[in-house]
């Protein structure tokens, strides 16, 4: 992840025309932002956001940022569902904006942040403003970062934030890896197998001491939090306190089961078709982990790659893309952008949440009169 490489000169008609893809890709991202923000306001007005789980965190939430940590309902705690210490960090905003959507907007926020890390990474390693704006726009608008952002709110929302934050420290502020890293393994207790490749990939291809003692720490927390400090607030192992989760569990080995499997692990691959010549390495490595824990769950939402559950799928294969992408040509990187761009398109018509889409409803295109009256009474 230095900072070497880039393109060759081309021609004038080639930088003008990268320099339209790439304000294109910006305003096609900043539409889908806007419309997910939107979107998710109406599914909010439509009821569509129940007790568990946009509830349950709103109450979390709430409560922590009024001098009550972690707490949920009357006495009990979050941080025996999951170690989401990062989550703290949210409370004090509701001494800004007092408002039941407030975790949505959060939510959002954390995606438009990501994605600007994102595009400013693909920018300063020199991959052009028009694979930058593909990537920016695939970020923004894949059907994956819609399930997310449309499904009520959940702590691993973080990941599109701290994640692209952790990759460009890495790239290019080595120092201050600590500080993504530390929220990031906050997340939850295995939020560190999202952090720990990236990191080894770092580590052994620069011989970078930061990334390795990132990983280091990161593997130390992971076992710290998976054996010892949940254990000590539940009373119980995660293994069996997640029992019904692990690979095994009944229902996993289901014919339709193994159909689903099949039916979401393309829309994983063929983002990365345009890279994988030259650049593999880094979308193996990323995204392996992520996409064996979805696809592996008993859990047909997780294996089926729905509602949240593809948020750090979506957030490693963007970035393994990105790394890559960096070992392309010049007109490579340009074909790359609009096959990128094409593809997010037609992902959603077919799977995507937002008006268009193939699995676009009501409740996400316009606001239910009944919801703000609801509001107002409240």
């Amino acid at each position: 992840m230095d900072r070497r490489g880039g393109f060759p000169e081309h021609t004038a008609v080639m930088k003008r025309m990268d320099r339209i893809a790439g304000a294109v890709g910006v305003l096609a991202a900043a539409a889908a932002l806007a419309l997910l923000l939107y979107g998710a306001y109406a599914a909010f007005s439509w009821k569509n956001f129940h007790f568990l789980d946009y509830g349950g965190y709103l109450n979390m939430l709430w409560n922590t940022g009024h001098g009550r940590p972690f707490t949920a309902l009357v006495d009990q705690s979050y941080l025996k569902v999951h170690l989401s210490f990062t989550l703290a960090l949210l409370g004090p905003f509701f001494r800004i904006w007092d408002h039941p959507f407030l975790p949505a907007v959060l939510q959002w926020a954390m995606a438009a942040g990501g994605a600007l890390i994102v595009r400013r990474a693909a920018v300063r390693h020199g991959l052009g403003p028009g694979l930058a704006g593909a990537l920016l726009f695939f970020f923004a608008a894949y059907p994956f970062t819609q399930g997310v952002m449309l499904a009520e709110f959940h702590g691993v929302a973080l990941y599109f934030l701290l994640l692209p934050w952790l990759y460009y420290a890495l790239s290019f502020r080595r120092p201050t890896v600590w500080l993504p890293l530390a929220l990031l393994l906050g997340v939850r207790e295995d939020a560190f197998l999202t952090a720990l490749p990236i990191l080894l990939y770092g580590a052994v291809r620069n011989r970078d001491k930061w990334a390795a003692a990132g990983a280091a720490a990161a593997l130390l927390y992971g076992f710290l939090a998976l054996f010892f400090i949940f254990p000590l607030i539940n009373g119980v192992s995660i293994w069996a306190f997640r029992a019904n989760w692990l690979p095994g569990a009944a229902g996993m080995g289901a014919p339709d089961a193994w159909a689903a499997r099949g039916r979401a692990l393309p829309w994983v691959m063929l983002p990365a078709l345009f890279v994988l010549r030259r650049g593999w390495a880094p979308v193996l490595v990323f995204s392996a982990v992520p996409v064996l824990t979805a696809l592996l769950s008993p859990s047909h939402y997780q294996y089926a790659l729905r509602v949240h559950y593809p948020a750090a799928i979506m957030v490693c294969l963007v970035l393994g893309i990105l790394e890559g992408a960096r070992r392309l040509s010049r007109p490579a990187a340009v074909r790359g952008a609009a096959y990128l761009a094409a593809l997010t398109l037609a992902a959603h018509l077919v799977r995507g949440f937002l008006p268009g889409g193939g699995a676009y409803d009501r409740v996400y295109g316009r606001v239910h009169p009944g919801g703000r009256a609801a509001l107002r009474a409240a």
